[in-house]
């Protein structure tokens, strides 16, 4: 929002507390805990173990002691509770004061170019999304930058420099922009690898290029090529290509990694209809027929009156070209005679 010089200082930090009371009940009970009003008598000794025998009389003495640990236990534990009950509950709130020092608000001053020679000044201030006398916003500059520097990568300049300056006239509140581009040469593509299709053939993903060996390099078409690639279904791209430069000349190679995604699908049914019976159905589909991006499809259905079998192919790249050819051949046998009966 053109505070250029905004600051935001170390927060400062204050602990509040909150306490609850408890209620008078609880606090009622904790006092008759204390007093021991609440204690319970021990209950007397059993004497029904005068008679037993001295292993039995361990064994019943064993039992007994373990059962007057448990009561021990349990009642040592509702006390905890009666007296938890009965504290005042503290609640802690931790609150951040964040200093802020604004500063002026800047507006945008005078906008210049340097440095560039393949694109007049005009051009690339077209992707600034900044005029003279309008807020300097850093997010309209940073995304400016990116703009002219994604032109000078559709153009070939794969390694262009855009650097960008704020200068600063603190008496006016306004602030010039200096674009500082390092152009340097444009390249070509030397080569584009494909890595990871073990199935589909290279011509078939070279066809989805918008850009090929010799032509001028471009990320735009680049990006784009990948994402057509991506859309065939059955070959994945998931990362940017890679963009190596050739050591000496000025020439890239562009490696695809990716890997096949399986675009078979088999179906099986089968059923009872009025009409034919017991039936048996299948289908078999692939949209990568061979590695060759060719879409196959074969379905039969096998009944007690009538039988059904169909087979269909398309070619999407007709002699290489976009043109899309296909066929279907089916043939279908019924009973009449087992129909009527």
């Amino acid at each position: 929002e053109g505070y250029l010089d905004v600051e935001l200082r170390a927060p400062n930090i204050e602990v509040r507390e909150k306490v609850k009371e408890p209620k008078k009940k609880d606090i009622a009970r904790r006092e008759a805990l204390e007093s021991g009003a609440t204690e319970v008598a021990e209950p007397p000794d059993d004497d029904a173990d005068a008679g037993l025998s001295p292993e039995k009389a361990r064994k019943r003495a064993k039992k007994k002691a373990a059962r007057l640990e448990k009561q021990a236990k349990k009642k040592k534990k509702k006390e905890e509770r009666v007296r938890q009950k009965a504290e005042p509950k503290v609640k802690k709130w931790i609150v951040l004061n964040v200093p802020v020092n604004e500063g002026e608000q800047y507006t945008t001053g005078e906008i210049t170019v340097s440095g560039n020679s393949v694109f007049t000044d005009n051009q690339l201030r077209a992707f600034l999304p900044l005029r003279e006398g309008s807020v300097l916003r850093n997010n309209l500059l940073e995304s400016g930058v990116e703009n002219i520097t994604r032109l000078y990568e559709d153009r070939g300049h794969l390694y262009a420099s855009v650097v960008r300056r704020v200068l600063r006239r603190e008496d006016e509140k306004v602030a010039d922009v200096q674009i500082t581009v390092e152009e340097d040469e444009p390249y070509y593509i030397s080569s584009i690898e494909f890595r990871g299709n073990n199935k589909t053939h290279d011509r078939v993903l070279r066809r989805e290029m918008l850009i090929n060996e010799g032509d001028l390099f471009s990320r735009t078409k680049m990006d784009i090529s990948k994402t057509k690639i991506n859309q065939l279904g059955y070959f994945e791209v998931p990362e940017d290509a890679i963009v190596e430069p050739v050591e000496g000349e000025n020439q890239v190679k562009v490696i695809m990694d990716g890997e096949d995604k399986g675009r078979n699908e088999i179906q099986i049914g089968g059923g009872y209809s009025g009409v034919d019976g017991a039936f048996f159905s299948g289908v078999y589909s692939t949209r990568n027929f061979l590695g060759r991006g060719q879409v196959l499809s074969a379905s039969l259905t096998v009944g007690g009156r009538s039988n059904r079998y169909q087979l269909s192919f398309q070619e999407p790249w007709f002699l290489n070209r976009p043109y899309t050819l296909g066929f279907s051949v089916f043939r279908t046998d019924i009973d009449f005679g087992a129909t009527l009966q």
